[in-house]
C-alpha cells in the first residue's frame, strides 16, 4: 500500500513539473478531443481505371489484372461483365 502512495504521489510531483497550474484541482483536467480518424494516404487515392477520388475502395479481382483500387462505379461494371447475365438485386427494400 505504501508503495501505491508513493507511486501517485510521484505522478502527482511529474504531472505538476510538466503542466505547471495553479493549486485548483479542476485546473488540472486534461480534455482529450477524440476525432474521427481518417487514413491519410487513403483519402488521396484515385481509382486504377476512371482516375476520380475514391469514397469507399473495392481490390480488383485477380482476373481483371488491375493495379491498384476501384471506385464503387468502376467495380460494379467490372462485376457485371466479369458475371454476365440479368442480375437482380435483394433487398431492395432497405434502400
Amino acid at each position: 500500500m505504501a508503495r501505491l502512495a508513493t507511486v501517485i504521489l510521484l505522478t502527482e510531483v511529474l504531472f505538476n513539473m510538466i503542466f505547471p497550474f495553479d493549486t485548483l484541482q479542476s485546473s488540472k483536467m486534461i480534455f482529450i478531443l477524440n476525432s474521427k480518424s481518417t487514413n491519410k494516404l487513403e483519402s488521396h487515392l484515385k481509382c486504377s481505371l476512371c482516375k476520380n477520388p475514391i469514397k469507399q475502395k473495392y481490390v480488383p479481382m485477380e482476373q481483371w489484372k488491375i493495379e491498384g483500387p476501384l471506385c464503387g462505379k468502376c467495380y460494379s461494371k467490372k462485376i457485371h461483365d466479369h458475371y454476365p447475365g440479368k442480375h437482380t438485386r435483394a433487398n431492395l427494400d432497405k434502400d
